[in-house]
């Protein structure tokens, strides 16, 4: 896996049913990012993503190597308890990593699982195991799982 794949076109497109309209792309740089009117850029760990996503939800395809999931997982956790920030998450489906337990086990979020395997932009071949998108919102909902 490399932290530089981007988001295929209809994966994102499949988002959108989940949250309607983003306003903040958390794990892009200028040339993948999703949203052409973002104008900020950097290290979205140190932002307040309510700041920059205008109360809209924030989409997020964090960097897959290690230790960086988790630390997108507790900034997402922590912007939807503290500012009611809403967000997709783009990430495998593992319920034995902690970063998934941690996430599901919150009761801020709900688990909607894809039904096939995703080529990454700027991939050889499909990433080897299942996604799915993680979806944060602001109050504690007990989470749920689902196809989409």
């Amino acid at each position: 896996m490399n932290d530089e794949w981007g988001t295929p076109d209809w994966v994102f497109q499949l988002a959108h049913k989940i949250e309607p309209i983003f306003a903040f792309d958390a794990a892009c740089n200028r040339e993948n990012c999703l949203l052409s009117e973002q104008e900020s850029f950097g290290d979205s760990l140190l932002v307040d993503w309510y700041g920059v996503s205008y109360g809209q939800a924030v989409w997020c395809n964090p960097p897959y190597s290690r230790g960086n999931i988790n630390k997108f997982i507790d900034k997402a956790l922590y912007e939807a308890k503290e500012n009611g920030v809403r967000s997709v998450f783009l990430v495998r489906f593992d319920p034995t990593a902690k970063w998934f337990q941690k996430a599901f086990k919150s009761g801020y979020c709900d688990i909607y699982m894809l039904d096939k395997r995703i080529k990454f932009k700027g991939a050889d071949n499909t990433y080897p195991f299942p996604n799915c998108f993680i979806h944060f919102q602001a109050k504690d909902n007990k989470g749920g799982v689902y196809y989409i």
